[in-house]
């Protein structure tokens, strides 16, 4: 799977990424410019992480050294919540990129659009478990109940029993 970091552009995601021309290209556009978002986050932290430093380092030289400890508790949080949102491998960032790619490689696989028919219908029943058997049912009388209302002619119900005989 792609390594996100690396790539600055569409294209660039392309190459590294193998099969981009499959996906969807607005997709892929959103992917990168959801990247460069992160990273622009990243960025407003690191920068306020700064101001706080020297807001400390000056807080602390005019003689006010509880503010300045103070403001250097603050720069620790702001730390946490910075590497927790952006940076590193167990991040939100991290794990919002990844959790697309996923949804990336899946489309570029053919993902979606696939069919089921009544014999993958009829395995699926035969080896449920009982109690999605049930649910089965319930929403079987519960389509049948929907339609007990509606007129059904003794020619359209002939139709439906000879097809299924």
């Amino acid at each position: 799977m792609l390594i996100i970091q690396k790539c600055k552009s569409i294209s660039d995601y392309r190459t590294h990424h193998g099969h981009g021309d499959i996906m969807p290209a607005p997709l892929t556009g959103d992917i990168i410019s959801m990247h460069s978002s992160w990273l622009t986050l990243q960025s407003h932290f690191n920068n306020m992480y700064n101001d706080f430093v020297a807001l400390a380092s000056a807080l602390t030289s005019e003689g006010n050294p509880a503010s300045g400890i103070a403001v250097n508790n603050i720069n620790i949080h702001l730390w946490d919540i910075r590497n927790h949102l952006a940076s590193g491998t167990n991040s939100v960032r991290y794990w919002h990129i990844k959790c697309w790619q996923w949804l990336d490689a899946w489309i570029d696989a053919g993902g979606g659009g696939g069919s089921v028919d009544m014999g993958d219908i009829l395995t699926a029943m035969w080896a449920s478990e009982n109690w999605q058997t049930l649910l089965f049912i319930a929403y079987v009388d519960a389509m049948r109940g929907s339609i007990s209302e509606k007129t059904v002619t003794e020619q359209a119900m002939g139709t439906y029993l000879r097809h299924f005989l």
